[in-house]
């Protein structure tokens, strides 16, 4: 077989494309939202997560020290009314039984028969209500804390998925990016020309083809 080709091209040198790592982009959004979308030249596609971020651990900082002063003030009323444990600020399972049983004596009666003598109330840690409707202030003071509480975990889901959303968007606007700075296809004028001769093992003999492009 005997072949001969030839090319001929012309067309103005370019720089090489920028690319960027879809994936690093949303792994650094998934940290820091909006952090991404910069890293793409987008900012402005993530300045929307960015403020949401900052609003959203203003308001679950600011969850976070109100439920703390509301349970201490929970806490303080139980210990003046009741007699509860100061030693025992913070064990959140200690007030839940405050403000469940009228007495601490009632509680461990009822733990000795349900054979629970490990979770008897020591000698100290007493209490007793002896105003009805102050255990039941008490009660709504515990659930406004509920309340607050789970207003804070909502608001650190809602910081979760901020970042979740901020990683998605800056993968598809990375992704975006490269494919507006793909090098364009390549231009100009190509000659190719081919050959076969085939007459000493092929019966139908040679054969030749031309083929030009722009």
């Amino acid at each position: 077989m005997i072949g001969f080709s030839s090319r001929a091209s012309a067309q103005s040198a370019a720089t090489e494309p920028e690319h960027k790592s879809p994936i690093l982009a949303a792994l650094i959004s998934l940290v820091v939202p909006g952090l991404g979308e910069a890293y793409a030249n987008r900012f402005e596609a993530g300045r929307y997560l960015v403020g949401s971020e900052a609003i959203l651990w203003g308001g679950y900082a600011g969850l976070a020290v109100y439920t703390s002063d509301f349970q201490n003030d929970m806490e303080n009323y139980a210990i003046a009314r009741a007699g509860a444990s100061a030693g025992s600020k913070g064990d959140q399972n200690y007030f839940a039984h405050v403000g469940q049983y009228q007495s601490s004596d009632l509680f461990n009666e009822e733990m000795l028969r349900e054979g629970m003598a490990s979770n008897l109330i020591a000698n100290g840690q007493g209490w007793s209500w002896a105003v009805k409707s102050d255990q039941l202030y008490f009660g709504q003071l515990r659930t406004k804390v509920q309340t607050l509480d789970n207003d804070r975990q909502f608001m650190l889901a809602a910081i979760v998925v901020n970042h979740l959303i901020s990683a998605i968007d800056a993968y598809i606007v990375t992704r975006n990016f490269n494919r507006d700075h793909a090098a364009p296809p390549a231009q100009g004028m190509r000659l190719e020309v081919g050959g076969h001769l085939g007459a000493l093992y092929d019966a139908k003999g040679a054969s030749i083809s031309a083929r030009l492009t722009f």
